[in-house]
């Protein structure tokens, strides 16, 4: 996306459609389309974006979320340094306008980012939220010096019992990450959560330490991140 975008720029004037089945990289594309259409391509859930190609054609960054991640990214990234912290909550709508929350990953492959965005009030215009949205993604990815094709975005509603669960495509992005003396599989793209619950950080290496010389029974493991603490403890 980020090639096509960049090829997109040497035709100023000119107008552009693109059909895409995974429109949460069309921002890579770093052109804002004026209109999108969802279409049925057989089976397949698309969307149609129409674009005319101008000069700069860069989402404007909003300044005052850029200096919250700013101030967020200096502190909690040298608290993260300091703890050996490598997936942690640096953004949590913070700023109510914009209602994202943005999850940094350290991984093997380098620093992905996992953004939900919390859906707005159905009294709010969708385009001005996907707007609103595109600018807010943006932000993140460029303060944190993350490239597109590791940047991650979901819409986070309010759940049915167990919807969290369920998967939400099939392209099995996977990542490695560590997590104390642990190597985990984090999955950016298949489900709503990536599989590793970083508010129960605390809890995970609380086991580690008390799993010597005990055993240890998951009898609610989802991904097993506890599971493998526990292993690497006892």
């Amino acid at each position: 996306y980020e090639q096509l975008g960049a090829r997109l720029r040497g035709f100023v004037g000119w107008r552009a459609a693109v059909l895409t089945g995974a429109s949460e990289h069309a921002r890579a594309l770093g052109h804002r389309p004026e209109a999108r259409r969802e279409l049925a391509n057989g089976p397949l859930q698309c969307e149609l974006l129409t674009f005319t190609i101008v000069e700069e054609p860069a989402v404007a960054l909003p300044e005052d979320l850029v200096g919250r991640l700013r101030k967020n990214l200096k502190t909690l990234g040298r608290w993260a340094r300091r703890a050996g912290v490598t997936c942690y909550r640096i953004y949590d709508a913070d700023i109510p306008s914009y209602a994202i929350a943005v999850d940094v990953h350290e991984t093997d492959a380098g620093r992905c980012l996992h953004i939900h965005e919390y859906a707005a009030p159905s009294s709010i215009d969708p385009d001005k939220a996907r707007a609103r949205l595109d600018a807010a993604v943006a932000a993140a990815a460029a303060v944190l010096e993350v490239p597109w094709p590791r940047v991650f975005v979901k819409q986070r509603r309010r759940q049915r019992k167990g919807e969290q669960y369920e998967r939400i495509a099939e392209e099995g992005s996977r990542f490695v990450v560590r997590e104390g003396p642990c190597r985990l599989l984090v999955n950016f793209t298949d489900h709503l959560d990536t599989g590793l619950y970083l508010d129960h950080r605390d809890t995970r290496a609380l086991i580690g330490e008390l799993a010597a010389g005990r055993d240890f029974l998951n009898l609610f493991a989802y991904t097993a991140t506890a599971s493998v603490h526990a292993a690497l403890g006892g």
